[in-house]
This record gives C-alpha cells, sequence and structure tokens, in this order.
C-alpha cells in the first residue's frame, strides 16, 4: 500500500506534538540563560558581602572593595578597603543611598567591615555570623564571635531617611559564630551555620605562630531567643566531608520531596590545596556525602540558583564563574586540569534527577569576563519560589523571565593571579539580569 510523503510528515507532526503536550516542560535538560548587564555607576564594588531584600531592593552590608586577598602577609587585607558603609539600592530605578558605619557600637560596625560572614533573611530578619577583618579596638585580625541581627524594614528606612540606625541591630555575642567562608541555612525552625573555619591574625598561606586557622568541621544548629540570646539545638561533626570553607550551599528539594541543602565546591583538601569535588547532603536529620559525583566547575564561592521542577522531580543548581580546577579549552576541545585553581567565566549546571542521580553540564553561554568568586544572586520580586528561596520552574510563565540579578564579585585579568605575579584582581560593581527561558 502507498502512503504519500504529505500523510507521513502530518503523522510524525501529530506524534510530535501529542508527546510535547503530555510533558509541557520537556526539553533536553539544559536550562536556556541569558544575561543582560545593566550599570548602576553609584553601586559599591565589592566582594564577600552579606545582603537581603525588601520591596525589590537591596540591602547590602559587609564585604570588601579590593581584589583577590594576597598571600603576602604584610599586603593581605589591607584595613582601608574594607566596607565602610551600608548601602541600599534599586536596581530598577537605579538609584544607590548608603550610611556610614561611624556612629554604631565599636563591635557592630567592626563586625560590618567583615568579609565571608554567614547570613541568611528569614522574613524581616537578616542574620549575619561572624566574618574576618581588622579588629581596631583589639589591634588584631580576627574572626567575630557575634550573631548580628538585623531589622531589614527598619533599617531600610534609616538609610532613606538618614536617622539613627542604632536601634535597628542586635548583636549577640558567642563563640559558636566565629566562622568566616561558611553559609547559613535554615531548616524548619532551626537555622544551621555549615562549615567554615576560624581564622586570627594576620592571612598568610604559610604556617607561622602568628596566626590560628582552625576549621570548624561542623554543623551547627541554633536559633535566636527573644530574650537576645542564641538557644543551641544541636551540633554535627565530621573532620572529613565538613573540612570545607568558600564553597556554595544551596537549597535543595530531594526526590523523596524532602527539603534541605546541598554543599557544593569548597577548599582546601586535607593534603593537597585542591577543591573538593563531590557534595555534601544536608537534611534535618542526616547528611550524606556524595563520593561518587565530581563537580569538575565552580568549585569556589559564586553566584548561583537553584531551580526545581516539581513535574518530573528534577533539581536544577546553576552556577556562574569563580574559580575551579577544571575549565573547559573550547579551542582543543577538552577539559584542562590546572592545580592552580585559576578564575574561570564557565557557567555550568548540576541537576538531581528523580532517580537521585547527580549530572554535571557546561552551558553554551559564559561569563563576560573571569569573574563571579565572591558574587551574589539576588532574586528578582514576584518570582515563584518554594520554600528555602527555590525558583519554581514550573509557575514560571512561557517565554522569557527575569528571575534575579548577579551582583559584584571579583574580576581577574588573567587566569592564576594568586601566586603569580601577573595580572590583577579586582572588587567591581558590574551587576548582570539573569533571564530564563520556558
Amino acid at each position: 500500500m502507498k502512503v504519500s510523503l504529505r500523510k507521513i510528515v502530518f503523522v510524525l507532526i501529530m506524534i510530535w506534538i501529542a508527546s510535547s503536550c503530555s510533558n509541557p516542560g520537556a526539553h533536553d535538560g539544559t536550562l536556556q540563560v541569558s544575561l543582560t548587564e545593566i550599570k548602576i555607576p553609584a553601586a559599591p564594588a565589592l566582594n564577600g558581602f552579606a545582603h537581603a531584600t525588601i520591596g525589590g531592593r537591596w540591602l547590602v552590608l559587609g564585604g570588601r572593595h579590593d581584589g583577590l586577598h594576597d598571600h603576602r602577609p604584610d599586603r593581605s587585607y589591607p584595613p582601608d578597603s574594607a566596607a565602610n558603609a551600608i548601602w541600599l539600592i534599586d536596581p530598577v530605578s537605579q538609584q544607590v543611598w548608603q550610611k556610614t558605619l561611624d556612629s554604631l557600637p565599636i563591635n557592630c560596625r567592626e563586625q560590618l567591615q567583615a568579609v565571608n560572614a554567614a547570613f541568611y533573611q528569614n522574613g524581616n530578619q537578616l542574620l549575619i555570623a561572624g566574618g574576618y577583618g581588622w579588629s581596631q579596638s583589639r589591634q588584631s585580625y580576627i574572626t567575630y564571635p557575634y550573631l548580628l541581627v538585623v531589622d531589614v524594614e527598619a533599617l531600610s528606612s534609616a538609610i532613606v531617611n538618614n536617622t539613627d540606625a542604632n536601634a535597628c541591630f542586635t548583636q549577640i555575642t558567642d563563640s559558636i559564630m566565629a566562622v568566616a567562608g561558611g553559609a547559613m541555612g535554615m531548616i524548619g525552625k532551626n537555622y544551621m551555620l555549615v562549615f567554615g573555619q576560624r581564622f586570627d591574625g594576620r592571612y598568610t598561606t604559610q604556617p607561622n605562630r602568628e596566626h590560628r586557622q582552625q576549621y570548624t568541621h561542623q554543623i551547627r544548629r541554633f536559633h535566636p531567643d527573644s530574650d537576645g540570646n542564641i538557644v543551641h539545638t544541636g551540633t554535627q561533626t565530621d573532620t572529613i566531608h565538613f573540612h570545607r570553607r568558600d564553597y556554595n550551599l544551596l537549597p535543595q528539594i530531594f526526590p523523596d520531596g524532602s527539603s534541605g541543602y546541598t554543599a557544593f565546591g569548597g577548599v582546601f583538601q586535607y593534603d593537597r590545596n585542591f577543591p573538593w569535588l563531590y557534595p555534601v547532603d544536608i537534611t534535618i536529620d542526616a547528611t550524606t556525602a556524595v563520593t561518587g559525583f565530581e563537580q569538575k566547575f565552580n568549585n569556589y564561592h559564586c553566584a548561583c540558583i537553584p531551580v526545581y521542577h516539581q513535574h518530573r522531580k528534577q533539581m536544577d543548581n546553576l552556577f556562574f564563574g569563580g574559580m575551579a580546577r577544571y575549565f573547559p579549552d573550547d579551542e582543543n576541545r577538552e577539559i584542562k586540569d590546572d592545580p592552580l585553581v585559576p578564575s574561570i567565566n564557565t557557567i555550568a549546571q548540576v541537576s538531581r534527577m528523580d532517580d537521585g542521580s547527580l549530572h554535571e553540564t557546561l552551558l553554551d553561554i559564559k561569563m563576560p569576563a573571569l569573574l563571579g568568586a565572591g558574587a551574589s544572586f539576588i532574586v528578582a520580586p514576584g518570582v515563584p519560589v518554594i520554600a528555602h528561596k527555590i525558583i519554581d520552574f514550573d509557575r514560571l510563565p512561557p517565554g522569557r523571565n527575569l528571575i534575579g540579578y548577579i551582583y559584584g564579585g571579583l574580576q581577574s585579568s588573567h587566569p592564576n593571579i594568586f601566586l603569580r605575579p601577573l595580572g590583577t584582581s579586582v572588587s567591581v560593581n558590574r551587576i548582570f539580569e539573569v533571564y530564563l527561558e520556558k
């Protein structure tokens, strides 16, 4: 029996339509992401800062204005490059307000000049733990033993109206908060201070008697009470898998529907100055080192985004630039291994499938320079999210969606600048709108 070519084409088209309608979110597994740079000249050039959002504006606190820290003690973390103000940024109107730290109590002022503090926004409260920097009152470099609780709405108003901000802060002293290079999350009613280190003394890569470095090896669970105290609700210690700092902690939804976090990357391994390649999953009552998977790209703290597909139980995690041991060599079409862990422009996606397996994919686009380390992603208002600030892909409308912004961080002129007298690294105030196609 003869069948016309037209009929064959018609049948194939109908099969394709039927398969597409049965799974409206289907794609090849790689998210379609694009970046558009916007200019806000008055925004500060910062890396390693804390932030919160209110009414579409960004409250920015702490961090540093200089580039990647020098490994020579006399040149590392100069005090005059620490943040000297608090900022409120409106990315739509491109207005920037700032308020100096001069009127704040000394302990509060010093902590707000620290870098790489852990932070978490829960409604109108922003919690900031630790951070590293120069303490004028102690005449020493320290990791601050404080938890700072910030009233986001009141502080934003004080910045805009240039009024007193002292009442916007509650500072609690507790040595368990002395962490730098860690991250903060929240499961249930408890906050978690995850991994990181305590470093006291002037930074150097060489062992000496003038500084003390100690990784926490812990997940510390807590919550502040109404009396201004910290209630400790449990500590988990693992001297093997938790030996990491300057990593990416992303909220997750696991295949069984439970919520938690995954810690990606971080530095350094015990026996070598290499980043960790396998992640650690964290749930309300367990942690799992996923040693069967290696994340080759984006091993250092950078801007990153969690995206969940409810209809197929897939968790995607996007990572933008930063530093990594591996990077793609486009000219030779191969993946290169650089043990010096260079600055990169790679954008990659790590997906957890519905069977729990992890897969890493390079996106076609790249950062427009060697940047991203110490930067942050800030979600745009109105974007549908699930608990713990995960973007809900299924609830996004079809088309090109503005999901948020990448702000600040470090930009390097050459891949390897830390141990070589080549090139420069600077903090930037570059801002990129991040779009996700559906």
